[in-house]
């Protein structure tokens, strides 16, 4: 019944106050240009066909749900420890970083494009809980940022040198660095490995119905963003 209660109140919190959340997002929304949101063609140089063509006003439902999701079992997880200290502040820092991921997940569906400031802010807080937990942490937090982040620079130059143009953008670099420092090694591997294998499983899932053609761009960095949360819903991370 306890973890009932908890998780029932966590869900509804993360619902509610993930609002400012979709406000921001809606205010980065609106600075971009159209020509910018989505990569040229390979070859043609013209638009190619994008997964999420508009979310419009749908897209901060998303949001809401991947917060009130993902935050049940980091509450239950959480006020499992003894000190109550140590878990408000462990619910505090994971819901911050799965806001951000969950936001860079969604704006790159929809705009295909990745926000660096967003990306800063988990950054930040794994920073604050290095600190706060000892030096122990910080070598696997920054090998998992330039192991992860290396894997994606090489796709990232790959990309240019066989396509001659961005067949992922730098964002996705950005994102993997990322990603490996708030999870670290080998954490952060493996939220690559479950991004990829998504997007793999949704692309032929599309290509089958013919809901995409092969020249259709689809965002790494969404699937990449939402292996992370999931990292974070299933696994303690090195600095807390």
């Amino acid at each position: 019944m306890e973890a009932l209660i908890i998780g029932s109140i966590t869900a509804c919190l993360a619902w509610f106050g993930a609002g400012p959340l979709a406000a921001y997002g809606d205010k980065l929304l609106a600075q971009v240009a159209p020509a910018d949101a989505a990569p040229l063609e390979f070859d043609a140089g013209q638009a190619t066909d994008m997964l999420v063509p508009a979310l419009g006003r749908w897209w901060p439902l998303g949001l809401r749900s991947t917060l009130a999701l993902a935050l049940i079992p980091i509450a239950l997880q959480s006020f499992s420890h003894p000190s109550l200290g140590h878990a408000v502040w462990r619910v505090l820092a994971l819901t911050i970083c799965v806001a951000a991921f969950a936001l860079t997940a969604i704006l790159d569906g929809a705009s295909h494009l990745i926000f660096g400031q967003i990306l800063l802010v988990p950054v930040a807080v794994a920073l604050i809980g290095a600190a706060l937990t000892g030096p122990a942490a910080l070598p696997l937090m920054v090998v998992g940022a330039m192991v992860a982040g290396g894997i994606v620079l090489v796709l990232f130059l790959l990309g240019h040198l066989l396509y001659g143009t961005d067949a992922l953008g730098f964002g996705d670099v950005q994102l993997a660095a990322a990603i490996g420092f708030v999870l670290g090694l080998p954490l952060a591997i493996t939220a690559l490995l479950w991004g990829c294998l998504a997007l793999g499983a949704v692309a032929v899932l599309l290509l089958s119905t013919r809901r995409i053609t092969l020249r259709a761009y689809m965002p790494l960095g969404t699937f990449c963003a939402f292996g992370a949360i999931l990292v974070i819903c299933l696994h303690p991370l090195p600095w807390l």
